[in-house]
């Protein structure tokens, strides 16, 4: 994965100019949910490039999360009896998250209609110096269509990251690479979050994913939606939305 990537990571803190401290800046916590947020957006991702969007179709999980002090471990469950594009859908994303080393890996299976296939990934938090994620997945079993890869680097500026996402198809780079922000607000005990993939073209039309939920800390559980629209997501609503989280919190920021 690294060789995919090549310069690309470097060119993630150039973004906008948004280049901070080389220092980590993430906590175990962060990364726990960080992680479960990359794994659920390259699972969904797989989805639209193999099936395409469905405009106003949610797709609801349910969170469980449990951790040592070494070792997490989460699962992401969609809700039984929901359908998509018309067919029955079911996901489960399950994965394990070494603390202390900063590697893990997951496991997805999901089914369409008739059609079911797994996605399997690996990811590796960098140890030293700034916040790092680097993700590979692959999907496998499905009928439709090669074998579709994802792979994803995503650096933090703040609570706000940037994420490169490459797709191969069977192995082979497709040429096509799409841009993940996402953002995570921190409330006492509990995260807010979402993520939005501006676009892809891997299927030959364009489309952008979109997922929002929420992470309660002292329950280890939480939900979220997701949603794959035709268009892709606008990076314009996104700098406007994240202008007003700023504002915000400028404004709690006078108060104290």
């Amino acid at each position: 994965m690294k060789t995919i990537f090549g310069n690309r990571l470097s060119g993630l803190l150039a973004l906008g100019a948004l280049a901070v401290s080389a220092n980590a800046q993430l906590n175990d916590e962060d990364r726990i949910l960080e992680t479960m947020k990359e794994s659920q957006g390259q699972v969904i991702n797989t989805l639209g490039r193999l099936y395409g969007a469905a405009p106003g179709e949610l797709i609801h999980f349910d969170v469980t999360t449990q951790r040592t002090q070494e070792w997490s471990f989460f699962r992401m469950t969609s809700r039984a009896g929901q359908s998509w594009q018309g067919m029955n859908i079911s996901i489960d994303i399950a994965g394990s998250h070494n603390l202390l080393s900063g590697s893990g890996n997951f496991g997805s299976s999901l089914m369409l209609g008739a059609d079911a296939w797994n996605q399997d990934g690996t990811f590796q938090w960098n140890q030293g110096g700034a916040d790092l994620l680097l993700m590979d997945s692959l999907a496998t079993n499905q009928r439709k269509g090669g074998k579709p890869d994802e792979h994803t680097g995503t650096e933090w500026v703040g609570d706000l990251s940037f994420t490169w996402v490459i797709h191969t198809m069977d192995g082979v780079p497709t040429g096509e690479e799409s841009l993940r922000l996402d953002y995570r607000f921190r409330l006492p005990r509990k995260f807010n979050w979402w993520q939005r993939t501006e676009m892809n073209t891997v299927t030959g039309e364009t489309f952008g994913t979109s997922s929002a939920g929420s992470w309660d800390l002292d329950t280890g559980t939480g939900e979220f939606s997701a949603e794959i629209v035709p268009e892709p997501v606008s990076l314009i609503a996104i700098t406007v939305g994240l202008a007003g989280l700023a504002g915000r919190r400028r404004a709690r920021s006078s108060r104290r």
